[in-house]
């Protein structure tokens, strides 16, 4: 088992931040598409692991990434999403931009009121 030295909360935060740092960067810059959404993948398996501690969390995240992270295809939607038209990809990049700031925005209730 591995010893994190982030707490859950502070750890899932950074990395739907960094999901949402790359999206932006790819909707910038069309050719960042795919190394986008495998950083993408990347921190989504990485964020199920960690869901793993805590249940609340884990049903939390189901409700805001349903599809995103939780379908048996997940990985195969964002690789679909990858090889969209610019156009495309960023019309939804801004749909994944806006679950993860209502996350974040329902966030400030319950992990972090100065957020």
């Amino acid at each position: 088992m591995i010893d994190w030295h982030t707490a859950l909360d502070d750890f899932l935060l950074d990395l739907v931040s960094l999901i949402a740092e790359q999206l932006e960067l790819a909707k910038k810059d069309p050719s960042d598409q795919c190394a986008a959404v495998e950083v993408a993948i990347g921190a989504i398996s990485v964020i199920k692991r960690r869901l793993r501690e805590d249940e609340h969390e884990t049903a939390i995240y189901m409700l805001y990434f349903s599809n995103l992270m939780f379908s048996t295809d997940w990985q195969d939607q964002w690789r679909k999403l990858a090889k969209q038209h610019p156009d495309e990809f960023s019309r939804q990049a801004d749909n994944v931009l806006k679950i993860i700031e209502e996350l974040k925005k329902s966030a400030r209730g319950w992990w972090h009121p100065s957020l």
